[in-house]
């Protein structure tokens, strides 16, 4: 049995700190988690840390909105190094990662080719 963790999870809350506890609680231990407090008027980010103090709690300096909030955790090392742990390369892909399948996808090679998807992952859904 492995003690690997099957997830990393990136919470963005704003105004949040009485749905936080029961989120937070409710996540196995193995997951490194990441909150993202988009400038809360309340406790938010202190109830996120009293209720996981494994996680790791980014306070944005005004509300983000749930997008950038969300790639603010993405881009946290943390959150990096747990995802690139799982790839089947070893590490996180680039923009430039993508630009071939793209380009063989609007060539004329590509033809023929309906109803795929092509993974570009690094083997991450393979491994």
């Amino acid at each position: 049995m492995t003690t690997e963790a099957a997830c990393s999870i990136v919470i963005v809350a704003y105004h949040s700190a009485a749905l936080l506890p029961a989120c937070l609680t409710a996540i196995p231990k193995a997951c490194p988690v990441i909150v993202v407090d988009n400038a809360s008027p309340d406790a938010s980010a202190e109830v996120a840390l009293a209720a996981r103090p494994s996680a790791r709690v980014i306070r944005a300096a005004r509300d983000l909105g749930f997008g950038p909030g969300a790639n603010l955790g993405f881009a946290d090392p943390v959150f990096a190094e747990a995802l690139a742990a799982r790839s089947g390369i070893g590490h996180n892909g680039r923009l430039e990662n993508f630009y071939g399948a793209g380009v063989f996808l609007c060539s004329d090679a590509a033809a023929h080719v309906t109803g795929q998807i092509l993974a570009v992952d690094g083997g991450f859904t393979a491994k």
